[in-house]
């Protein structure tokens, strides 16, 4: 439950209305996730592969979000924009039965 920001009341005459008030917005991250460039697996922190244990270079780790438990949006720089994977793109075609 959030925190109100102020708590006050409202009075007319013999009528008392208690009034909170709440922030409109919220400070919420993305919380993305060091991924090998080759499988998409999460990359430990001493840069290893944890799902075949061999260590990874920089260049092949990738950014990723985690949206569902092992399934991932991997995220990449293309000039000076970020663009779905083509791998995140196939396999989201295939869920759907349609090209995007």
């Amino acid at each position: 439950m959030a925190r109100s920001m102020w708590k006050g009341a409202i009075s007319f005459g013999l009528v008392h209305i208690p009034v909170e008030m709440y922030p409109a917005a919220s400070d919420q991250g993305l919380d993305l996730t060091m991924l090998d460039r080759r499988d998409f697996a999460p990359i430990g922190f001493k840069r290893y592969n944890k799902a075949t244990g061999k260590e990874v270079s920089w260049d092949d780790i990738v950014k990723g979000y985690e949206y569902r438990d092992g399934e991932y949006v991997v995220l990449l720089r293309t000039g000076a924009r970020l663009t779905l994977s083509r791998g995140y793109r196939e396999k989201l075609q295939e869920r759907l039965g349609r090209t995007i």
